[in-house]
Parts: structure tokens; C-alpha cells; sequence
């Protein structure tokens, strides 16, 4: 995760960033199943962003149930986050996909 840099001026938003960088971190296999993902403190640093931005980011990853939350204990993946297929390239860099 170190280098990644928020894009204040994409389209889209610093926790979308965020949020789509974890789940690539899932869909590679760098978070597996079952593993806890780091923090919401420990994020912020990398990302730069703010724990309030890392919390929603997590939450929408919640929300689509690739994890789950479990309080005092941590931020698992689940074991159905690899199967969920996304139809959009959310791995390439908005600018490059953008035509003029």
C-alpha cells in the first residue's frame, strides 16, 4: 500500500480511491479470506486520508459484504469476497480510461 496516492482532482471521490484500492489488495489475494485488514489508523497513513475517509471506504466493503466487522477484534475479509465479479477495469487509472 505504500505510494498510493488520493487524486484530489479525479471524479472520483477519496474514499471511492481508497475504497477501490483495498479491493484490489482482496482481489489479488494480498488480503485473503479469513485475514484481518489492517486498521483504520494504520490505513490513514498510506492513504493519507482521514480515519472518518478510511472508515466509509470500509464500510462500503462491508456493504457489499466482501467484509465483515467485528468489534475489538478487527476487519476480516470474507470467503465470498473473491467470488464477486466487478464489470469494470476499476484497476486502471481513471485518466487513462477517460477519452477527450
Amino acid at each position: 500500500m505504500a505510494g498510493f496516492d488520493v487524486e484530489h482532482d479525479s471524479p472520483l471521490s477519496a474514499r471511492g480511491q481508497v475504497h477501490r484500492h483495498l479491493r484490489q489488495h482482496i482481489d489479488s489475494g494480498e488480503f485473503a479470506a479469513g485475514d484481518c485488514i489492517p486498521t483504520e489508523l494504520t490505513l490513514s497513513a498510506p492513504y493519507a486520508s482521514s480515519r472518518v475517509t478510511i472508515r466509509r471506504a470500509i464500510g462500503a466493503l462491508i456493504e457489499e459484504g466482501n467484509v465483515r466487522s467485528r468489534r475489538g477484534s478487527g476487519t476480516f475479509v470474507t470467503d465470498n469476497a473473491l467470488a464477486l465479479v466487478c464489470e469494470f477495469d476499476l484497476a486502471s487509472p481513471w485518466k487513462k480510461t477517460i477519452t477527450y
